[in-house]
């Protein structure tokens, strides 16, 4: 369970020391500890940096990880540059797996895909596990956000990074907060038509194809979210991408990323022409078809 924040204050405090040049960064050890069970296992368990109260993580930026430490205690995070996100909403998941909340998901969208549900559909209408109050404020406006064309590399990475660090320290509720940010971002991006926009994006699945965190899968495993998430944008916003030169590279690199956009362009295809073909039998005449039988 999350820790109250008087816990929090009066708690001893644990240092990490951050990326490359090992910055410092103090924070309450209970917000950490709270967060998964490998940040409890670094700060209370038997391992040296619980002795030292001090930890390296040489491979992480400082700016990722100060989103990680707001999370920690607030169960949300802002990024520099953009509107302020206020509201008092909490998550709350601590009793629900990682496993648990992906499984879900991919049986929902199982179901969906076998109903016959479009692709456009199931992308917006997946279920990231955020509080009610977090859904409303992201998705009340879908109206171009100003600053957006001057830092949408910028918030676009953020989020898909902050999702590989929860990925990797299992924090299931940051995860899903992370995803539900980027698609409501990405939708936002679909409307600035420059080249610059395209390339943000680009470098965003460059990222998520390129992170050592997020594997290869084989055809027998189901895509990882943060990609599944990505490609989806791209085939339900083909005709903005087909525009933007820099996709040639994301397609000359082919790998994990041509394999799972095939799958899922594949499968939105035949889902259409099993669409088309029975709405012309309902468009067909009775004669026809009753002809079409005999012969």
């Amino acid at each position: 369970m999350t820790p109250s924040f008087a816990k929090m204050i009066e708690s001893p405090q644990f240092t990490f020391l951050v990326g490359k040049a090992k910055e410092p960064v103090v924070i309450s050890a209970a917000a950490m500890a709270a967060l998964s069970r490998p940040f409890d296992c670094m700060i209370n368990g038997s391992m040296k940096e619980a002795q030292d109260q001090l930890a390296e993580i040489p491979d992480i930026d400082k700016d990722d990880f100060l989103r990680l430490c707001e999370f920690a205690y607030y169960r949300d995070y802002s990024i520099p540059s953009t509107p302020s996100e206020e509201g008092d909403a909490a998550l709350d998941n601590d009793e629900k797996s990682d496993l648990d909340l992906e499984k879900k998901r991919r049986q929902e969208d199982e179901i969906k895909r076998a109903d016959g549900m479009p692709l456009i559909q199931r992308h917006l209408s997946r279920t990231y596990n955020v509080a009610d109050s977090f859904r409303s404020r992201f998705s009340k406006d879908m109206t171009l956000r100003n600053d957006l064309r001057v830092a949408c590399r910028y918030t676009l990475l953020a989020h898909a990074k902050l999702y590989v660090l929860a990925d990797r320290y299992l924090i299931p509720a940051l995860k899903e907060l992370a995803l539900h940010k980027l698609r409501c971002d990405l939708r936002h991006t679909m409307f600035i038509h420059d080249t610059k926009a395209g390339e943000d994006f680009t470098e965003v699945v460059w990222f998520a194809y390129s992170t050592y965190n997020v594997p290869d899968r084989d055809p027998h495993t189901p895509i990882n979210d943060l990609r599944q998430l990505l490609v989806e944008f791209i085939v339900l916003s083909i005709r903005w991408i087909e525009s933007k030169q820099c996709f040639t590279d994301l397609f000359q690199y082919g790998g994990q990323f041509a394999f799972d956009f095939w799958e899922t362009f594949r499968s939105e295809d035949l889902r259409i022409k099993k669409q088309i073909t029975r709405k012309e039998k309902c468009t067909c005449p009775v004669s026809l078809r009753v002809r079409g039988k005999h012969q």
